[in-house]
């Protein structure tokens, strides 16, 4: 069994490695494809939304016809497509390409998620927490590696060797996934203090929601991290044209992305160590609420403390998400796939707005403003959990 779930974090380290490259480096793509901010802040959204809405689609036909090809054949659209993205040179050119290659992000989640979940019912939270914190890593070294290299003399050619591993660990993982069960009958449900269907569909809707405002808040930063960057960028070297300015900002935005994963894989990891069954609740209140805060400060300091900042963000942001994905599943246990679509994709479509909402408030109210607005989402990500009963 553990070479199952072996396979399914190392295909989740590839994909969500695949899944950092645009983000980690939009700076250069701006420029490379001759974007222009709004377009930039579309792009993330849009991915969002075809990653978010790819997983309950897929999640259903999993769960209704047992077929579970989609986390292999996700890899497989991750690895190809956001690897040729150095192949655009406009926004008509990129969209598609990235749209496709997100698509596969998507399809890969819900299928691996259930999977890993039903490894050990027991030990539920604590496999999506590895699960969670693989693809955290994962993220971390696209994050870093990649605008590094796209800085080199190799440039985009370089992303094409990347392919390769991908397509490899895609076999891999069609392997192993296609031999474990993905749900357990609905006699078998936990009794999880939620007596009827009814009642365990609004815990999921509250969980949902809280998920939204979370993810809403991760893509609002992936993209602030930018401007903030750049504007900081341009302040010390008023002289240097748009192209200079991105190619010099880029490897500190990936290290900035990679500082929010590192502290996501953090929070999920310690948060399916520490919290226990039953016992979610104020965990789920007060943790967005406790590290709030970490944006606030981030217009003050410098960018050594912002990569700090950055990091208790991320714990902030992500302690909860594995959590939330066991819930939902122990809530709906005939339908793990769908329950851990809506957790992590359901979510991420809805959190499309976030991108676009920062580049308003950037226009508006400007960039310290934005940092408090996206701090304020996040209490409210906590306060929205208040009513859950679960562990009283």
């Amino acid at each position: 069994m553990w070479i199952f779930g072996g396979a399914i974090l190392v295909s989740h380290w590839f994909i969500d490695l695949y899944a950092a490259i645009v983000p980690s480096i939009l700076g250069v793509l701006e420029v490379h494809c001759r974007l222009q901010p709004s377009e930039t802040a579309w792009l993330l959204g849009i991915g969002a939304l075809c990653s978010g809405l790819s997983q309950p689609f897929c999640a259903w036909m999993s769960d209704r016809y047992h077929w579970y090809g989609f986390g292999g054949l996700g890899v497989m659209l991750a690895a190809v497509f956001l690897c040729l993205i150095g192949l655009a040179t406009s926004f008509g050119m990129l969209l598609p390409i990235y749209i496709l290659g997100m698509v596969g992000v998507g399809m890969f989640h819900p299928i691996a998620a259930a999977t890993m979940g039903c490894l050990s019912e027991v030990r539920r939270s604590r496999n999506m927490s590895l699960f969670f914190v693989a693809g955290m890593l994962g993220g971390v070294c696209g994050a870093t590696i990649t605008p590094r290299l796209i800085a080199s003399s190799a440039g985009f050619s370089v992303l094409y060797w990347a392919i390769v591993p991908g397509l490899i660990v895609d076999w891999l993982l069609h392997r192993a996934i296609l031999h474990l069960p993905h749900h357990r009958p609905v006699h078998h449900a936990d009794n999880f203090q939620c007596d009827d269907i009814q009642t365990r569909w609004i815990v999921v809707g509250i969980l949902y929601v809280a998920s939204v405002l979370r993810f809403s808040v991760n893509l609002a930063l992936a993209y602030l991290y930018v401007r903030w960057v750049q504007a900081a960028t341009g302040a010390s070297h008023p002289d240097w044209t748009a192209s200079q300015i991105a190619s010099y900002s880029v490897p500190m935005v990936g290290n900035l992305y990679a500082c929010m994963l590192l502290g996501m894989a953090l929070g999920g990891l310690v948060a399916g160590a520490v919290v226990r069954h039953g016992k979610e609740r104020w965990p789920l209140v007060l943790c967005p609420i406790a590290f709030a805060p970490a944006i606030v400060l981030f217009p003050q300091v410098s960018l050594p403390t912002g990569y700090f900042l950055s990091m208790l963000g991320g714990i902030g942001f992500a302690a909860m998400i594995p959590i939330s994905i066991a819930m939902g599943q122990r809530l709906l246990p005939h339908r793990t796939s769908l329950a851990s679509s809506l957790m992590m994709g359901g979510a991420w479509a809805v959190a499309m707005i976030g991108p676009r909402l920062a580049e308003f408030g950037v226009q508006h109210i400007g960039i310290p403003g934005t940092f408090y607005a996206i701090a304020a989402t996040r209490h409210l990500a906590g306060l929205i959990t208040l009513p859950l009963q679960i562990g009283r």
